[in-house]
Formats: structure tokens, sequence, C-alpha cells
């Protein structure tokens, strides 16, 4: 290679980017209903429509079930929102419709929420209302921003000549049906558009300017969507950002009900909580993240990053599509993603590769059963691991407790969709739950309460140190990074590797026959006193120390089977 074209390549691998990498949330939530949100015309501004929901119970009994309507400001309903039944069983459909009226024109979000006893789906519809024309659309990248969508509660009388203010950044979440803190979103303090102060909320939404000497005369406050966590932005990646008239010295603040962008505080709290539970289990936490909200281009939440051709990783970017702003468990699968890109050295060339792309008679989905590559496994499993792990639930990650719908912790997705697989470590469902077994304790939310059900516990520190220093590409290659640099409880892990379907060896198993036995010990004592270097097809040196003396053979007699 010449002087000049090293130089062209080395200025290549610095500054030109390949075209993004993008990891897609799985298939992995059950749906209990099959719904349609339909309007019978598209108003124009000042005129009515009806919107009608179709539902259909498809996975089950629902027991009893109430139906909500709910419109942003701009729009109206006449007459009832609510609609309530006392069951709802597999199979049955039904019906709902209310009238709404157009007041303002904008591009708004019509939604209806199913609250059932295994949870909540949601169903939309969007309208883009003018005065002359207006249409229905099935996405948007965009929602018309509330005028009138953020309720002011003031507590206090302003004191004369000074400014210490304070109060509560809160949402409504659908989810719950109630109002909850936003943390540590950045507040800041203005003056005639001069920045005063900058404060964040605390984990109740609390914030405060307690140490402002300045007499103001136009002050306003602001919340924006960012921290050191994270960016949340829009489609043309601009930080979503409130300003809040300013009322009295203690002033609370709510993206309420009515306000089509009160989501925002959901996506917020669900990335902080992944960070905080990493910071305060592990100390460990990755470079802040670009979150995008609504994300047009899939159906399915995204995470997605440029390298260069060095292999350095940028522009990430976690992308809620724009029907998923309710669901956590997708939010945490992608961030899921980011983190093992971090763990992983924000490197392309370290992440594990594959040429699999999802399942071509499912339209290029994947699946918590889908057999692809061991590199692919591992990067879907992790996510979906990640669900669960956040949050200490073995439910999480098909979201549902319900005995028929098998979680991360007792399954036999390691057989595939068919049935047939013999090979666990090509199904991602299946690198979940090893992973899981691996960190849960008695205190996990699972089926046996205050008990683990595999011999292994707690070891998260141990898998975090694998991960960061040996950056597997594969569950299998985990496991012999595992073996070789003696993270302990072996035997634990041998079992829950083989009870889910991956095939590895116990090192003392020096023929691989899958028991330990006297041949074992006699084939070890056949190289006593050699030593052991990169050995084919089986390895007496037991304990990994490059040589087989007497440590070996104690170890095999120990671990030889009754």
């Amino acid at each position: 290679m010449s002087l000049k074209t090293f130089i062209i390549f080395v200025l290549l691998s610095m500054f030109l980017y390949i075209p993004s990498q993008s990891y897609g949330s799985s298939q992995f939530k059950q749906k209990f209903f099959d719904g349609k949100l339909r309007m019978s015309s598209t108003p124009l501004v000042g005129q009515k429509t009806m919107i009608t929901l179709d539902l259909t119970a498809i996975s089950g009994d629902c027991g009893a079930t109430a139906i909500k309507f709910r419109v942003p400001n701009g729009v109206s309903i006449s007459g009832l929102s609510v609609f309530e039944e006392s069951f709802f069983i597999k199979g049955l459909s039904r019906q709902y419709s209310i009238e709404i009226e157009v007041l303002e024109e904008g591009t708004y979000a019509l939604q209806a929420s199913v609250y059932f006893q295994f949870g909540v789906e949601h169903f939309f519809t969007y309208l883009i209302a003018g005065k002359t024309n207006s249409r229905g659309v099935d996405k948007v990248d965009f929602l018309t921003i509330s005028k009138n969508g953020i309720k002011i509660n003031s507590l206090a009388p302003s004191l004369q000549g000074t400014l210490q203010l304070s109060g509560y950044i809160t949402y409504y979440n659908d989810n719950l049906s109630r109002t909850v803190p936003i943390r540590k979103i950045m507040v800041q303090l203005f003056e005639n558009e001069k920045l005063i102060s900058t404060t964040y909320t605390d984990n109740d939404g609390l914030y405060s300017f307690d140490a402002v000497n300045e007499t103001l005369q136009n002050p306003q406050l602001r919340i924006s969507f960012e921290n050191d966590v994270l960016r949340l932005v829009d489609n043309n990646n601009e930080i979503y950002k409130f300003d809040l008239p300013l009322i009295q010295n203690v002033s609370n603040y709510l993206l309420d009900e009515s306000n089509q962008h009160r989501c925002l505080g959901h996506i917020f709290n669900t990335i902080m909580d992944a960070h905080d539970f990493l910071q305060s289990k592990l100390n460990w936490s990755r470079q802040r993240i670009n979150v995008k909200w609504p994300y047009q281009g899939q159906d399915n939440s995204r995470y997605n990053y440029l390298f260069r051709l060095n292999g350095e990783i940028s522009n990430e970017c976690i992308c809620i599509a724009v029907e998923r702003q309710w669901e956590r468990i997708s939010m945490l699968h992608e961030y899921g993603h980011s983190v093992m890109t971090a763990l992983y050295g924000d490197n392309y060339r370290n992440i594990p590769k594959d040429d699999f792309y999802g399942e071509p008679d499912a339209n290029y989905s994947h699946f918590i059963n889908t057999v692809s590559t061991p590199g692919f496994a591992i990067k879907e499993g992790w996510a979906e691991f990640f669900e669960a792990l956040v949050d200490d639930n073995a439910y999480n990650t098909t979201q549902y407790i319900n005995a028929d719908t098998p979680n991360i912790e007792y399954n036999d997705w390691w057989k595939g969709k068919d049935g047939n697989n013999t090979k666990g470590e090509l199904v991602e469902g299946i690198v979940a739950s090893i992973l899981w077994d691996v960190v849960d304790t008695p205190q996990s939310n699972d089926e046996v309460p205050n008990a683990d059900d595999d011999d292994m516990n707690g070891k998260l520190r141990e898998l975090w140190d694998l991960m960061l220093n040996y950056k597997p590409s594969s569950i299998v290659k985990l496991w012999n990074y595992w073996l070789d640099h003696d993270y302990g409880q072996v035997d634990a892990l041998y079992t829950i590797y083989l009870n889910n379907g991956v095939k590895v060896i116990l090192p003392w198993d020096v023929n691989e026959d899958s028991k330990v036995d006297f041949s074992d010990l006699s084939l070890a004592s056949s190289y006593f006193g050699q030593s052991v270097s990169s050995p084919a097809g089986f390895n007496p040196d037991v304990n990994r120390d490059g040589k087989v003396n007497i440590i070996d053979l104690v170890i095999i007699s120990k671990n030889m089977t009754p």
C-alpha cells in the first residue's frame, strides 16, 4: 500500500460513515384485543363526526373491561366517553362510538384505551384538520402542541421583592390513569429570554430556585426534556421544550390528559429508570443518547446508529414508533441495545455479527422463539433480558402476568416456533432466559415468591464484568469466558444452560461425553506432568493453568458422578 493510499484509508476510517445499523423490538407482546379506530368522516374545523372502536377479544377472557376515548385540546367530545363491560370473553366483538367536534386547526391523535385485568392496550387514528381541507391518516411525524394542555396550580402568593420559585412538574399517565412526576427534567428560569438559572426536578418532580437574588419583571419558566442521560427530540431532532407562565412563587405544572405530548413524561421517566437502575446497582452508565418520538419509519420502535470505517459508533438514537409511546417494555428493549453497544466499546467491530434479518414469512419480524444465528440471538436476547432486569420482573418480556403466557423464567422457547430446534443458542428468548437465571434472586417477581428456582443467585456484577471485558459474540462464548475467567458456580450455570436447550461441556468432562467418570480421570492421568496449550477435541487441563497435575485429577475426582 502506497503512503498516499494509506493516508486516504486513515482519513476515510476517521470521517466516513457507513449507513445506519438498526435493531427493532421483537414481536413478543401478546395482544389480547384486535381493535380498529375509525372516523365516519374527516371533519373540517367547526364540524362534527363519529369515532368508532371495533373491538374483539382474541387471546383470552379479559374479565371486567373499560373502554375510554381520549381527544386532545382543539377537539371536544359530546356525551359519554367511557364504556364498561362486566366481562369480555375470547371471541366477543363490540363497537363503541362517540361524537367529536373539531374546534381548531391541527394534527390530532384520537385515542381509545382498553383497560382489563391483564393490563391496557391503546388504539389510535389521526386527523389532520383544517378550515377547508381535512384528512385521516394512519401515521404522523408530529402532533400539534396543545395551547392549553399544561394545567397550572398556584399554591402561594408572590412575595414582594423576592423570588423563591418551586413546584412540581407532572404528567398524566394513560397506563396508570393518574398523574405521575417527571423525574430529573431540566427547568430553566428566564428573564426576557435571558437565562437566569437552571435546575432539575427530583424524584418527586419537585423543582426549586431558592437562591435567585434578582427582582425580575418578566420572569418565565421553561421545561426542557433533557439532562445528562438523554435528549428527547422530535423528528427534526429538536429537543422538546415548553414555556410555562410564571404565576406565583409556588406553582405546579401538569401535562394533563388533553395534552398530546403528555407521553413525553412516560418516555423520559422510562429511560431514566433504566439509567438509575444501572447507576445504583453497578455504578455504571452510558453516554447521553437521543430518544426520538414520534418515529414514523416503522411500526415498531428501533435503536439506530451510524459507524465509521474504523468501527467507531455515533449518532445513536432510540426511535419510539408513533403508537408505541405507552409501551414501557419496548423502550427498555431499545435502551438495552444501546447498553450493549456501550459495553462493547461503542465500536461496530465488537458487536456480534449475523446475517439474519427476521423471518421472511412473517414480514421479516422476529419473535421470542425465532431460530436465527448465535450473533443475532445474543443481541436480541440481551435486549429482552434487559426488559426484565430493570424492573426485576420475570413477566416483563411477555408483558402480562398470566399463567397461560410463558415468561422469561419458565418456557420452552428453545424448541423454536416449529418445535423441532435442538440448538437453544440460536433462540433470542433462550439467551434472555439464561441471563435472567444468572442474575435473578429470591426477591425477583416471578411465579415462586421469595425463592430462586435455580442455584445461581444475583450474579449481575459478574455478568456485567464479563460483558464489559470479554464481549461475547454468542451465549456459548459467554459460557467459555465464564469458565476461563473463574466467575464461579459452574455447576449451577451448566444446569441453567442444559435446561434451556444449550449444549455446553463441563471443564472436568475431559472426553466430552456429558458425564464425569473414571474415563475422564484416566484420560487426564495419561497427560500427567505435561504442559497443555490450545488443545484440540478435549482438554485434560481442567483448571486451565497450562499444565496437567494433581490439582486437575483432584478436581475431576471431586466432580465424578456417584
